[in-house]
């Protein structure tokens, strides 16, 4: 009885971090709800820092577990019920809400309120509906990497990977990585972690293929590249056994490297979630294609719903986090990199905790990351050419048949989203 009071105590005390009760008739409440609960003392700072300037508006932070988030915020776009003045919103979730009238178009607010030549502005286009409406102003950027184990790599006497690296190289390291300590038959230690997402995607634009077309009318999974990069994917687990089978249930596998049983992996740069891993790590670039070095552009947002009670605060707060968010608050989102470029090349951002190769992040965002958002994301995604992939990764169908029927499934998830904007 004693620990679940405690519990509820700790709860209560953390919904309210952010909360500044005062005597002030003035002042506006703005309720800002995300997910990341493990950065608080970084809110709580930041939104001290914004009340110097601006102590009429008390920003009150709700977090909320991600998946529970997802779905409140969907229910609520279909009920119109209120959940908070600025709502956070990822790229791929936002695709679901584009069409919708939910969020407040940013448009104007964006190419007169921010300042724009400092910001990473592709990703605000990720945000864009059929009438060039913007919902969400991406605050925060998700760049996937190559994240490699430094400490496996030093007790194997290989050198870490880099900028030269291809994807022949990474496995043929990985082969040299992946040990049976045990002797059961089973690898302890693998040499790469596989997923769908982000590493499939990336690997079929590095082979000169991908999902859909440039103008994402049609798949193109069936054409000669998308299936050279769908057999060098499969090939990873069935001929050089790198790696276990996917698991189609997660989106990245961050806690797959994170257990220490992987060498490499291509995931996305929660930096905050790596701050207590028991062994040395490092990023670097995602290795060459046949065709070319690729990343993913994804992102992380706030959108202001229609229903909100106090629209000028939450904008006056939301330029305030693009604009003017002191770089020493630039962890926020999970050691993201945060969409203003002066606070990505701060010292403070760059030199943060925990250590690693930012300039990195920078370089990628800048100059190798594309918009892999697509109509109907999550039933193309479930629906569509994953589960062919596994088919063929099971040995029940070859690579080749994987790409044609994906292909098909795909293109039946396009018609039904004929109201998507194109990018």
């Amino acid at each position: 009885m004693v620990k679940k009071l405690f519990v509820l105590f700790l709860s209560l005390l953390f919904l309210s971090c952010g909360s500044k009760k005062n005597d002030n008739p003035n002042q506006v409440t703005i309720k800002v709800t995300h997910w990341y609960s493990e950065n608080t003392w970084e809110w709580e700072g930041a939104i001290k820092e914004f009340n110097k300037k601006y102590p009429d508006i008390n920003v009150e932070i709700e977090p909320i577990v991600y998946q529970l988030y997802l779905q409140k915020l969907l229910t609520s776009s279909v009920g119109n019920t209120q959940i908070g003045d600025l709502l956070i919103v990822e790229d791929w979730f936002a695709q679901e809400l584009l069409e919708k009238e939910y969020f407040v178009d940013l448009t104007n607010f964006i190419h007169t309120e921010l300042d724009t030549a400092n910001l990473f502005m592709k990703a605000f286009y990720d945000y864009q509906n059929s009438k060039g409406e913007i919902i969400c102003v991406p605050t925060f950027l998700i760049t996937p990497v190559l994240i490699y184990n430094k400490d496996m790599f030093d007790n194997a006497g290989i050198e870490y990977p880099d900028s030269t690296w291809t994807y022949t190289d990474l496995v043929e390291t990985a082969k040299k990585l992946t040990k049976d300590i045990d002797g059961d038959g089973t690898p302890d230690e693998w040499g790469f972690a596989l997923n769908y997402s982000p590493l499939l995607d990336m690997m079929l634009y590095a082979f000169g293929g991908g999902v859909l077309n440039a103008e994402k009318t049609a798949a193109v999974l069936h054409e000669p590249a998308s299936i050279e990069g769908l057999k060098f994917f499969i090939d990873m687990y069935t001929i050089h056994k790198i790696a276990p089978p996917p698991n189609p249930a997660t989106m990245n596998n961050n806690s797959e490297f994170m257990s220490g049983r992987y060498a490499m992996a291509v995931t996305p740069d929660f930096k905050s979630k790596l701050r207590s891993l028991p062994f040395r790590w490092n990023f670097t670039y995602p290795p060459k294609g046949p065709s070319k070095r690729v990343s993913i552009r994804a992102s992380q947002g706030f959108g202001i719903p229609k229903d909100c009670q106090h629209p000028k605060e939450a904008l006056i707060f939301l330029k305030w986090l693009v604009n003017e968010l002191p770089p020493k608050y630039s962890d926020l989102a999970e050691g993201l990199l945060p969409i203003n470029k002066k606070v990505a090349w701060s010292e403070e951002y760059l030199n943060g905790n925990p250590a690693c190769d930012r300039k990195v992040i920078i370089d990628l965002q800048e100059n190798y990351c594309f918009n892999y958002l697509r109509p109907g994301y999550s039933e193309l995604k479930d629906y569509g050419f994953q589960s062919e992939i596994e088919k063929a990764i099971m040995g029940q169908i070859s690579a080749e048949e994987s790409g044609i029927q994906g292909s098909k499934k795909v293109d039946e998830v396009i018609r039904k989203n004929t109201t998507y904007k194109k990018k």
